[in-house]
């Protein structure tokens, strides 16, 4: 058994080293042990395939491990430079870089590596690659004749790139390929010459471009020089030959250096991530008393920062049930890095993320540093004293951090009622987003999120307590795009703000997008703004301002919040400047008047003119009553789902709803026929508590082959029948329903009386 099991986990190991792309491969330095010598030992076309050292580097820990004692299979530079000789080909037409990097400092220009020769007439022919405050700065050339050069130039973030902790896996690509073909004249040829350029970072494409360019002249005579065949590879700084002489040594990790002479393609640069992973996702249990490692529910780790921070390849992250907290400054907050998701609701058990339960299994993510928060709802103020040690922002997104997911968390506790700066290099704006801030502040940036089955509640805030934005005021060309469905925000409060602000301002270059879908609001309170959304597009600079701001707010209910006055109309709960670039579709806006009773006036504002507004189409809204838009209880049960007779039943309208949601706030199937207006699909099924206050009626036959007769004392007012994911099939006010043309199987009778009782029997057709 022993010899078996050594067989298959050595075939398994052959099999994941196998996966690595070898074709085309150069040079290849694993850095094992802190040696300088190639795996690979291709004769170059000029100078040694092996690496040489000028200054003093330290051999350190490579990705897999992350404490004592170093494993020594990584180098750091300390200011050494490493050089090896040229290319394999002497005449290279496509290339391609693999290495990981692991930076302590993001400040100033460092050199990772240069390629770039001068030599005649390969002048400016080559690759460049630079870690440019926070970004990377790829530089590529070739020449298709010698008097025609194309050049391409790219800086493109890495998220939190000097965290000391994290890898970071960068591959670059540049593809040639020339196409001749002869021209009408009968004497030249036609050229068409492509040139391609991509940077991967941590297995996700960053940047792609293509260049074409075309000549006419003698057949044979274009020969494009992609790479200096005598020109050396140097790691750490620029290259003898390089002209570019602005950039310092690169001093910090370094490992797994490869060099290709073909194109990588995405399987392959996938290959080389994933190079010795073991699969599976990392583990957080507050209470686990293991190893620590997060490979397992039993050696979980015990706080989040420690699985996200660690977390080099992009696992999917599942947290157990607990309370989770930062553990740094006031100021500060979890900051999470791109393309990562994270999962909560877990109970220590699972083996498969649909088997979590976030209902069940409350995970929290916490602001509240002491504990010792008072959830009394006249307590949940910004300047309460329980809240004086509260994180002023408990999430905070910034440094390009994209393609994030946190799903099934409750997030509480964050209290905005710090301080702002808004000049010089340290800007930051402390008094928006208790529970989640986005905040701009690199030239350049995209920020993306979604946040999906989350509750946000006891957040506060000087200006909002759950949600916010503030741009770097010297930055420029920033946009977000934070994306909220199925959450639920209550019991949060804000003074001069709302719950959530979302804010673009284009003259700025600040664009603000995302989406608002399947949420529920309620029991939130705003002093003196809004009490659950304001969308604002400013109009400093002019032009066209709402183009800003680009957010849909779409199947959400607004119930029992309470806003404050804002030009004359007391209780605003959303509030809407230039937001004519918005949409507002298939929600309730309704039941937030502070006396309990039917709202005469709108409990939404926005100055005039009427073009401020978002486009409003489909909703039912308290005291408005415009176009599609309706003024009519949506009879809402105490849970803020709808009753049976709701006029929010099949009156939505299913353009308005992304085609990837499925379901709705309480999981059930988003689509049963028409949608229904707001956050809940009503659900007809026999689990509906509405359908079993009446039972004193009788159905025959049942099992019915066609026509069933109902036998009761009450007159009818209506039946219903329906399918058993709550369509409607047939209604009736007649004591009898042929189901003739429907198919075998189960239905669900629903009966009203003419009393107001309601009942319903489960009906089989044979």
């Amino acid at each position: 058994m022993k010899i078996k099991l050594l067989s298959f986990w050595l075939l398994c190991s052959i099999i994941a080293f196998a996966q690595v792309p070898t074709n085309g491969l150069i040079k290849e330095y694993l850095f094992t042990g802190g040696s300088l010598t190639s795996t690979v030992q291709t004769p170059l076309q000029n100078g040694n395939v092996d690496l040489l050292q000028t200054g003093s580097s330290v051999n350190d820990n490579d990705r897999f491990q992350n404490s004592l004692p170093v494993n020594s299979n990584a180098k750091r530079l300390n200011g050494a430079v490493l050089r090896s000789g040229s290319t394999a080909s002497a005449n290279v037409q496509s290339y391609s870089f693999s290495f990981w990097i692991n930076a302590e400092t993001n400040a100033s220009t460092k050199c990772v590596l240069s390629q770039i020769s001068y030599n005649y007439p390969y002048a400016d022919v080559g690759s460049r690659v630079l870690l440019l405050n926070g970004k990377l700065a790829f530089l590529s050339r070739v020449r298709l004749t010698p008097t025609y050069l194309l050049q391409s130039y790219n800086e493109t973030p890495i998220s939190y790139l000097d965290n000391s902790y994290l890898w970071h896996h960068i591959v670059i690509v540049v593809e040639t390929s020339l196409n001749e073909t002869p021209n009408t004249n009968g004497v030249d040829s036609d050229f068409q010459f492509t040139y391609k350029r991509k940077i991967y970072i941590d297995n996700h494409l960053e940047y792609d471009e293509t260049q074409t360019a075309q000549e006419t002249t003698t057949p044979g005579s274009i020969h494009p020089l992609v790479m200096d065949p005598s020109q050396n590879l140097s790691i750490g700084a620029i290259n003898t030959s390089d002209p570019f002489n602005s950039a310092t040594n690169y001093n910090d990790k370094i490992d797994d250096f490869r060099y290709y002479e073909v194109a990588l393609t995405d399987t392959d640069v996938n290959a080389l991530f994933e190079e010795n992973v073991v699969p599976g996702p990392i583990f957080v249990d507050a209470v686990a008393t293991g190893t620590g490692d997060g490979s397992s529910w039993t050696n979980a780790y015990t706080t989040l920062w420690e699985a996200v921070s660690l977390n080099t390849f992009k696992k999917d992250i599942w947290v157990k049930s607990g309370t989770y907290k930062y553990p740094g400054q006031q100021y500060q907050g979890f900051e999470f890095f791109s393309h990562t998701n994270i999962y909560g609701g877990f109970n220590g058990t699972e083996t498969d993320l649909s088997q979590r339960n976030p209902q069940n299994n409350i995970t929290i993510i916490s602001g509240d540093t002491n504990g010792n928060d008072s959830t009394n709802s006249s307590d949940i103020v910004y300047n309460h004293y329980t809240r004086s040690d509260n994180k002023y922002h408990t999430i905070i997104l910034d440094d390009g951090v994209q393609n994030l997911v946190i799903d099934g968390f409750t997030i509480s506790g964050g209290n905005a009622n710090g301080t702002t700066n808004t000049s010089g290099s340290n800007q930051f704006y402390r008094t928006r987003g208790g529970a989640i801030q986005v905040m701009g502040k690199n030239n350049g940036e995209t920020i993306s999120a979604t946040f999906r089955n989350c509750i946000f509640q006891y957040n506060s805030g000087v200006e909002t307590g759950v949600f916010g934005v503030y741009y770097n005021t010297s930055s420029s060309n920033v946009t977000y795009d934070v994306n909220f469905e199925n959450c639920i925000f209550k019991n949060n409060n804000s003074l001069n703000g709302s719950a959530m602000l979302h804010v673009g301002a284009l003259a700025s270059q600040w664009i603000g997008k995302g989406k608002i879908i399947n949420c529920l609001f309620h029991d939130n309170v705003s002093s003196n703004g809004a009490a659950a959304i304001y969308l604002f597009a400013s109009t400093n600079g002019g032009g066209s301002s709402q183009n800003g701001l680009d957010i849909d707010i779409i199947n959400s209910t607004f119930s029992k919040n309470r806003g404050g006055t804002i030009s004359g109309g007391p209780n605003q709960v959303l509030r809407f400047d230039n937001a004519s670039n918005c949409g507002f579709y298939n929600n309730i806006l309704f039941g937030n008047a502070s006396n309990g009773n039917q709202s005469s006036i709108p409990t939404f504002y926005h100055p005039s003119p009427v073009t401020n507004l978002p486009e409003m189409l489909n909703n039912i809204t308290e005291g408005y009553a415009t176009g599609t838009n309706a003024n009519v209880n949506p009879l809402l049960n105490t849970d803020f789902t709808l009753q049976l007779n709701s006029p929010a039943i099949n009156t939505g309208n299913n353009n308005y709803i992304p085609s990837s949601i499925l379901v709705d706030l309480a999981g059930n199937n988003r689509f049963i026929g028409t949608i229904d207006k707001g956050a809940y699909e009503y659900d007809g099924s026999l689990t509906n508590t509405h359908f079993t206050q009446f039972t004193d009626f009788s159905v025959y036959p049942n099992p019915t082959n066609g026509i069933i007769f109902i036998n009761t004392k009450e007159q009818i007012e209506k039946m219903i029948l329906y399918t058993l994911d709550g369509r409607i099939l047939l209604e009736s006010n007649n004591n009898f329903l042929n189901l003739s043309q429907y198919p075998s199987g189960m239905y669900i009778l629903s009966l009203k009386t003419k009393n107001g009782l309601e009942g319903s029997q489960k009906i089989i057709k044979n």
